[in-house]
C-alpha cells in the first residue's frame, strides 16, 4: 500500500534567544508561528472525515527536529483552544522535558508501563497552558519491548479519552525500529 504524499506546509529553520526554538513566547501573528499553524490547520483539514486524536511524529535521522517541531505543535493547537498531551517515545534520547523549564524526566510512560506509578502521577503539567507532557522516564534496557507491548498501546487509547490530540514524539526511523 502506498501513502499519498500530503505537503502540509514549511518550517523555517529558527532560534528564539541563543538556541531556543520554541515559539511559546511568540505573538501568533509571528512568521515562525505562522507556519506551524499553517501545518496544524493542513492537518485539520487532512482529516476532516475522522477528526484527528493522535499523532506520532518521527523523521529519518536524529538532530532533524522532530522533538521542535512536536513542541512547538503542541503549542499551535493550545492556541486553538485544545487540550493537548505530548508523549516523549524516545525511549534512547528523550528530549521533550528539555524544551519546558518546569517539568523532569524522572517520571514517565517506563514508570506507568512497568506499574510503579499511575498515569496521573507521570503526567506534568508545563508552562504553557493547556499543554501537559508525557516523559519517558527512566530509560529502559529493552525500549522496543516496552513500546510494541499491549499495554503501552492501551495506554495511548486511554489517553485519546482526556485530551484533544495526542502528540507522541518517537525516535528517528533509520536507527531504531521503536519508531515503527
Amino acid at each position: 500500500e502506498t501513502w499519498p504524499l500530503l505537503r502540509l506546509g514549511v518550517i523555517p529553520r529558527f532560534k528564539i534567544d541563543g538556541d531556543r526554538r520554541v515559539i511559546d513566547n511568540l505573538g501568533a501573528t509571528h512568521p515562525v508561528a505562522e507556519s506551524y499553524r499553517t501545518v496544524r490547520n493542513g492537518l485539520l483539514y487532512a482529516s476532516l472525515d475522522k477528526p484527528l486524536s493522535l499523532l506520532a511524529v518521527s523523521s529519518a535521522l536524529p538532530g532533524e527536529g522532530k522533538s521542535t517541531f512536536v513542541v512547538n505543535l503542541a503549542i499551535s493547537f493550545a492556541r486553538e483552544g485544545k487540550r493537548v498531551l505530548v508523549v516523549d517515545c524516545d525511549l534512547r534520547r528523550p528530549a521533550q522535558h528539555r524544551h519546558f523549564t518546569t517539568t523532569s524526566n524522572h517520571v514517565g510512560i517506563t514508570d506507568i508501563l512497568t506499574q510503579k506509578v499511575s498515569v496521573e502521577e507521570a503526567i506534568q503539567q508545563t508552562a504553557v497552558e493547556q499543554v501537559n507532557l508525557l516523559t519517558s522516564g527512566q530509560l529502559p534496557t529493552d525500549p522496543a519491548r516496552l513500546i510494541e507491548s499491549l499495554r503501552f498501546r492501551q495506554l495511548l487509547l486511554d489517553l485519546q479519552k482526556d485530551y484533544d490530540i495526542v502528540l507522541v514524539d518517537t525516535p528517528p526511523a533509520l536507527v531504531v525500529n521503536d519508531a515503527m
